[in-house]
């Protein structure tokens, strides 16, 4: 009682099977009456080719997928077929077949809970990542999803398992195409390999004090436990439910036009005691880096403007060096000088106007006059010509080719409505998305032998949890893969990173 057999065919012919073996009574009489369907092919699908396999993870199924192989495609259980899947994975990997789905991060996550490092290696290609590559500035990055994309080939949009899997090896046919045509192959090589790093992240989590957590909560139920900060701690908690006080939040991999990463842990306020609830558990020390003047030095290669560029090159503070420049003879004292410059420098790049860099000056309680300000942006302007000649140029051309480029390819579509500034600002943040992407794969790469991971990405922010005892060779290797991934994109302005260690993010 309760056994079933679970198969793949026509229904008029597993009857007539099952009916020819009652008539011989070699086995014990099946009740043809008890036939039930449990997914209906409503089309002929077309043969997947043999270097391909397609894994189809729906939403919300728990540890069920759906395998692609030729014609065949059959659910599998990943809690009770664990073993078999295995020696699926292990043959991909021997033969080098490549692995097409829905839903690579995933997928990814569920093959490293197998335990099995080795599968690292087999190619993911995640259609739904694919099309936000490809449309990028074209639609809303959210609105990229398997229906819509299924629309955008001419597919169809709500069709059964069977001919969801045969389809999304048809959207790859076709994205591979506009790939190609956009010169979009760096870019889909560092998303694709970057799926494992991801889903790495992911599954180690960050320790959180949770004690100290709830009694600063405590705290603030006396003032207003209505206060964002009182709820974001519950949503913390909600997410170290693994048993283990780590928090482990979904990472959005492209999760804006320039490429950069999204996360709950994004949004931890600096201000304040919350970051020093995540700590480094006992024997292990937290790494900490990010880069020194991330998009002036972008913006200084990606101008060409030579004065920007020798500063960089003689290691010099750019912020001091344009006070110098601009600023020269103000009474004012040398941190409100550098102040001045860092906001004119990076307000500019953002697309601010002397009347916003004012504002901005005066909520930091530095007084200058409007006309004080007009003069040194006008200052500016003047001593460094070669970035606003490539401001300029940059717009012009966009508008004709109807996109705009990061320095490593990834593309954005510039159409009429597209403001100047998002297309200043794309090269300049997407080009520190695709080198700071670059370092997590590198530094992935170099911690595989080490007790050492990477447990949190913030912009330009990178936090490692290693060993105590190789907290030196790990520093090392930190400030390594981050410089070095900026000299194989061929910046031309070097990159630099201090990392600091200590027990808490915070």
């Amino acid at each position: 009682m309760g056994n079933f057999i679970n198969g793949v065919g026509r229904k008029d012919q597993v009857l007539d099977f099952y009916k020819q073996i009652n008539e011989f009574h070699i086995f014990k009489t099946t009740d043809i009456g008890s036939y039930r369907t449990h997914v209906t092919a409503g089309s002929v699908i077309d043969p997947i080719p043999d270097k391909f396999v397609v894994v189809y993870v729906p939403e919300d199924a728990g540890d069920l997928i759906y395998i692609g192989i030729g014609t065949s495609v059959f659910p599998i259980s990943l809690k009770y077929d664990a073993a078999w899947f295995k020696e699926l994975l292990a043959k991909i990997y021997l033969g080098g077949r490549q692995v097409i789905t829905n839903n690579g991060k995933v997928l990814a996550r569920k093959i490293i809970d197998l335990g099995d490092a080795i599968y690292e290696i087999i190619k993911i290609i995640d259609v739904v990542l694919n099309e936000k590559i490809i449309r990028n500035g074209e639609v809303p990055l959210n609105s990229i999803t398997e229906k819509s994309i299924f629309k955008q080939y001419g597919l169809e949009e709500s069709p059964d398992l069977v001919l969801t899997v045969s389809q999304l090896y048809m959207v790859w046919v076709k994205q591979k195409a506009l790939i190609k045509r956009f010169g979009l192959a760096n870019t889909f090589q560092l998303e694709s390999k970057l799926l494992w790093v991801t889903a790495k992240i992911e599954s180690a989590g960050m320790e959180v004090d949770v004690v100290a957590m709830l009694e600063y909560q405590e705290e603030l139920s006396k003032l207003d436990s209505k206060s964002k900060e009182y709820k974001d701690i519950d949503r913390y908690i909600d997410l170290a439910n693994g048993g283990d006080y780590r928090v482990r939040d979904e990472i959005e991999q492209i999760a804006t036009k320039t490429g950069r990463f999204d996360k709950e842990l994004h949004r931890v306020k600096k201000a304040g005691p919350m970051r020093s609830f995540f700590i480094a558990p006992t024997g292990y020390t937290l790494i900490s880096a990010d880069y020194s003047a991330f998009e002036p030095r972008i913006i200084a290669a990606l101008s060409g403007d030579q004065g920007l560029i020798d500063i960089f090159k003689a290691d010099k503070d750019i912020y001091e060096e344009v006070a110098k420049i601009i600023l020269s003879g103000s009474s004012l004292s040398s941190s409100a000088l550098r102040a001045i410059a860092k906001i004119i420098v990076v307000g500019i790049n953002n697309g601010m106007k002397p009347y916003g860099i004012h504002e901005v000056l005066t909520q930091k309680g530095i007084l200058v006059s409007f006309q004080e300000v007009q003069g040194f942006v006008d200052t500016y302007m003047r001593s460094f010509p070669g970035l606003f000649k490539w401001r300029e140029k940059t717009v012009r051309e966009s508008r004709t080719n109807g996109y705009v480029v990061t320095k490593a390819g990834r593309r954005m579509v510039v159409a009429n409505e597209t403001e100047n500034n998002s297309i200043i600002n794309f090269p300049v943040q997407g080009t520190g998305s695709d080198g700071y992407k670059i370092a997590l794969l590198l530094l992935d790469g170099e911690l595989k032998e080490l007790d050492a991971r990477v447990v949190h990405i913030l912009h330009d922010e990178i936090i490692v949890e290693a060993r105590a005892g190789i907290a030196g060779q790990v520093i090392g290797i930190v400030k390594g893969c981050m410089e070095r991934a900026f000299v194989e994109m061929k910046l031309g302005v070097p990159m630099k990173v201090v990392p600091v260690e200590g027990d808490t993010w915070g």
